[in-house]
């Protein structure tokens, strides 16, 4: 595609877009105001909104369906062979009544010959239960340009720019090839929602997904572990050493391991390039600590749940020796001390593709030619993309809008940069099928 042909696509959608202004901000408030949270049905209204936004052209073939979650948990990566799926039902019981009637949906458009291109996006948010809200986090309000609610960054906002740029697509472009957009569910409480859209086929060549990256493009992607830590001591009383042995010494040792390990990690990470000063792809983080029963009587067991980051390049196997042995080397022979650390099914590797491949050629051209966005960054990035390119289905890359607040109070995206996203996406993608059919 051409600059000059570029810069018209690119034109046309700008204005395209900006007459569609009120029905995207509508639209964005309307999910921001529905709680779709992880086994939760509202995931299913949030796909309500989508399906009005994107099956609006002939031609498009619109698949809802309820997946068949058994033969999900199944599927293996193709990269190494490894199961993907995340237990649910393990971790909250009201998984099995939520799932059956739990809907991903996936809109196409175009012609089944030719480059295939997806776009993606998830409808789940985490919960904003005991954070210092100023707005109320499930009502949609805007000031100076920016529109506050959960969801709004992570990722609403980019999957309602993703379904108005399938909107646009489909009505302005014919082939040859074709475009999808994938909506899922449950992407928050492990991905399993893209895993489905694998094992019903919707793959692609290439994949975008549209979470809030500041409008660049992002071609690295930090696989993610889960880890516990359990530590076993003796119950006894506190008056007497020979009365019992508390784990808690032990456990502030492996939380003291586990930080320097994320620094060590991450400088590791760093030392590569293409990161930002703030970024932390060798993340080690513990969200969740118990143990003892009495106050006065030494703590007999702990547990320590946590998730680590996985570096491009690096499998799970590598990671999580790293981790359990720096955890058994904090406790040592501690005597009456135990020490385990078990590592859940579900871990997803990460990947990277280069700065020069022809996926991030079409849309860093765009997002770089545009009044908003900036140059492609390898960056940390821990989103479904580590399951569709770190699985080895098919390269993928990120790019969505401006937000601020990711998983915290007053989560916020910046209303121009949602438009822009659309407008992205559009000629990114419009500029990839160009690329991809003249390459075959």
């Amino acid at each position: 595609m051409s600059t000059a042909i570029r810069r018209d696509v690119e034109g046309d959608a700008r204005s395209w877009i900006a007459a569609f202004r009120t029905e995207i901000r509508d639209s964005l408030a309307d999910a921001i105001a529905l709680p779709s949270l992880p086994c939760s049905i509202e995931q299913n209204d949030v796909q309500d909104i989508v399906q009005q936004i994107a099956d609006t052209g002939d031609g498009i073939v619109v698949d809802r369906w309820t997946p068949d979650w058994e033969a999900v948990e199944a599927l293996r990566a193709p990269v190494d062979d490894q199961l993907l799926w995340v237990p649910l039902v393990e971790r909250d019981p009201r998984y099995a009544e939520v799932l059956p009637e739990l809907a991903c949906v996936a809109f196409t458009h175009g012609r089944p010959s030719g480059p295939s291109l997806v776009l993606n996006g998830h409808v789940d948010v985490v919960p904003a239960d005991g954070q210092a809200w100023t707005t109320r986090p499930f009502e949609a309000s805007v000031r100076d340009g920016w529109m506050y609610g959960r969801g709004a960054m992570d990722m609403k906002a980019g999957l309602i720019a993703a379904a108005f740029a399938f909107r646009y697509i489909a009505t302005h472009w014919d082939g040859p090839g074709s475009v999808r957009l994938c909506s899922v569910v449950e992407e928050e409480s492990g991905g399993n929602g893209t895993l489905a859209c694998m094992h019903r086929g919707h793959v692609g060549d290439s994949v975008v997904f549209a979470e809030p990256t500041d409008l660049r493009v992002v071609h690295r992607h930090v696989g993610i572990q889960s880890f516990q830590v359990q530590l076993g001591g003796r119950a006894g009383g506190m008056l007497r050493r020979s009365w019992g042995t508390s784990v808690f010494p032990s456990m502030g040792r492996v939380l003291t391991a586990l930080a320097e390990l994320e620094l060590e990690r991450t400088a590791r990470a760093h030392a590569l390039g293409g990161y930002d000063a703030d970024d932390l792809p060798g993340f080690v983080n513990v969200g969740f600590a118990s143990g003892g029963e009495w106050l006065a009587t030494r703590a007999e067991h702990a547990t320590l749940r946590g998730l680590m980051g996985i570096l491009p390049g690096e499998t799970q196997e590598e990671a999580t020796r790293e981790i359990t042995e720096r955890v058994r080397a904090a406790v040592g022979d501690a005597d009456d001390i135990s020490v385990e650390v078990v590592i859940p099914p579900g871990g997803h590797r990460g990947g990277e593709i280069g700065a020069d491949s022809e996926l991030v050629r079409a849309f860093r051209w765009s997002a770089e030619s545009g009044a908003v966005g900036g140059p492609s960054r390898a960056g940390t990035m821990v989103c479904d993309a580590k399951i569709v390119h770190g699985g080895g289905w098919a390269p993928a890359i990120v790019l969505g809008p401006h937000g601020e607040g990711l998983h915290s109070a007053d989560e916020r995206v910046e209303l121009a940069s949602v438009e822009e996203c659309a407008v992205q996406l559009i000629a990114g993608s419009l500029a990839w099928l160009d690329q991809a059919r003249l390459s075959n």
